[in-house]
């Protein structure tokens, strides 16, 4: 059986907004991750969740575990009125795996 770990009732908060939030979140996958557990990241009772979040968070587990996370993570919860979470979770991946695509935005917007 798949473990499922709920964001909101694991964060104490149905908003999520913080790198220090993703911080927290992400020593409680770790463990899976490190043991090569399967498990899902429920996103049930969220309201609201920031960019900042995601990209800090998707951003530590592609640093160490990308190779496993198509194979070990599934995401659950993110019904229709929710869907902008899907994007947001797909754009922080993409970031995630291509840093240099946010470097080279960074410096286009300041230039």
């Amino acid at each position: 059986m798949e473990n499922t770990i709920n964001i909101a009732n694991t964060l104490k908060s149905d908003t999520i907004l913080f790198p220090e939030e993703a911080d927290k979140l992400f020593s409680v996958i770790k463990p899976f991750l490190e043991k090569g557990q399967k498990f899902a990241l429920s996103f049930e009772n969220l309201e609201d969740i920031s960019s900042l979040f995601l990209n800090a968070f998707y951003g530590k587990i592609f640093r160490s575990y990308k190779s496993q996370y198509d194979e070990l993570i599934s995401v659950v919860g993110i019904d229709q009125e929710h869907d902008i979470f899907s994007e947001m979770i797909e754009k922080a991946k993409f970031l995630a795996n291509n840093p240099r695509h946010t470097v080279s935005s960074r410096h286009s917007a300041f230039a």
